[in-house]
């Protein structure tokens, strides 16, 4: 397929029209990956991308990731304005694409790239979904999570198998997912927990099908449990279900290979998965969390586990969510950031560090983001004039800002000014 790009490939986030981050993604992802989402009713766009009439002009929505974090990895990447995709942070495994397996606190192009419409960070391997359905992975390789019928690490790309029909592509610690034309939802990788969705707990090195689920319009994967949203807003899940994950009511469950319906759940917009947690944006700007709660991830007030969802406190107007292992992050009507959960090294950047929160916090300085990532130690944003900024953890240069090491509990600049991303 052709896409055709305005002259900004970040311009679907100008503030007058940037909505769910969806970490298809956009986040979590994420897990923690993010996304760009549509404007339209779930279940009516299963395509690229749409087109909408707003007060700043026609604008491209994509279905995809443009900025994403390992949901428990340290690195980072990003989609640029001619296709290319760019990473930084740790590169033990070769994550970042650049060949070598040296960390970098500058953002470095991965190699091979050059049309991509998404991009995804898992823990220690991403991937990047091209323009003509493909999908390309990188890095770690030991749960199969390239999905190239290979067990091989690799520091430059690779694609995955048999894949030609993406629409969306979402990326997880040690396990990846795609939505495919249709509505079928594909996923590769690690499969401990039953969060590939076939049925079983067999690790697959190339794309499986999700069993009976036929209806997909988001798909979000996260370190041991996948969720995705189904035509007409409502919820599925599968996976690891320990503290409450899968929102089905239930609790210890240790393995759910098939989906599960989320409870009472039928206007979701986007998801972002966390470690142990899940949410969801709801049609009208309300979101709702369910699983685990030890750090306050949860967001109501409380630090009790639900196995259904329950409202984050305080957020009626949310546009976008993205959570990291153990916090979540939505951006709120105007540009601005609230985060909550677990906040050490700051990455809930309230410009305090080491206590967490379970209300939601406005990111210190931040008042022009249109697009959120939550990772494990730390969080980045997209801004409106498509400049990147990143806080919390630094120890691989995750944070992009050309120095590694410590933390931040404010937003930094991630190099590249705004010229570079938008």
């Amino acid at each position: 397929m052709t896409l055709k790009y305005p002259s900004s490939r970040f311009a679907f986030w100008l503030a007058a029209c940037c909505t769910a981050i969806a970490l298809t993604a956009c986040g979590g992802g994420g897990g923690g990956d993010a996304a760009p989402a549509d404007t339209s009713t779930p279940g009516t766009t299963t395509g690229t991308g749409t087109t909408l009439g707003t007060t700043t002009g026609t604008v491209r929505v994509l279905a995809g990731n443009a900025l994403s974090i390992g949901v428990q990895g340290k690195h980072s990447c990003a989609l640029k304005p001619n296709g290319t995709v760019s990473c930084w942070g740790d590169n033990t495994s070769g994550q970042l694409g650049n060949g070598t397996a040296t960390a970098s606190a500058t953002p470095l192009d991965a190699g091979g790239i050059t049309d991509a419409v998404a991009v995804g960070a898992g823990s220690r391997h991403s991937c990047a979904h091209n323009a003509n359905g493909t999908v390309s992975c990188w890095g770690d390789n030991t749960s199969s999570q390239l999905g190239n019928n290979s067990a091989a690490a690799t520091t430059a790309t690779a694609a995955v198998s048999g894949l030609t029909d993406v629409v969306a592509l979402s990326v997880g610690g040690a396990h990846s997912c795609v939505l495919r034309s249709g509505g079928r939802v594909a996923c590769w990788g690690a499969n401990g927990s039953g969060q590939l969705g076939n049925g079983t707990t067999t690790s697959s090195s190339i794309p499986v099908l999700v069993t009976g689920l036929t209806d997909a319009v988001r798909v979000v994967a996260s370190t041991n449990h996948t969720c995705a949203v189904r035509t007409g807003g409502s919820v599925a899940c599968w996976g690891f279900n320990f503290a409450g994950q899968l929102g089905n009511g239930l609790s210890g469950v240790t393995s759910v290979t098939t989906t599960q319906a989320v409870t009472g759940l039928t206007d979701a917009k986007a998801l972002a998965l966390g470690d142990n947690h899940s949410c969801a944006l709801r049609t009208g700007g309300a979101v709702v969390c369910w699983g685990a709660n030890f750090s306050g991830m949860l967001g109501n007030g409380t630090t009790v586990a639900s196995n259904t969802p329950v409202p984050v406190s305080g957020i009626t107007d949310a546009v976008a969510i993205s959570s990291g292992e153990f916090h979540t992050c939505a951006v709120r009507t105007g540009g601005t950031v609230n985060c909550w959960g677990i906040n050490g090294s700051g990455r809930l950047g309230s410009a305090s560090a080491g206590a967490s929160s379970s209300i939601p916090v406005a990111v210190s300085t931040l008042t022009d983001a249109a697009a959120v990532a939550a990772g494990s130690g730390h969080s980045c944003a997209l801004r409106s004039n498509g400049a990147i900024s990143c806080w919390g953890n630094n120890t691989k240069g995750e944070l992009g800002s050309g120095t590694a090491g410590g933390t931040s509990n404010v937003p930094l600049a991630t190099l590249g000014g705004t010229s570079y991303w938008k």
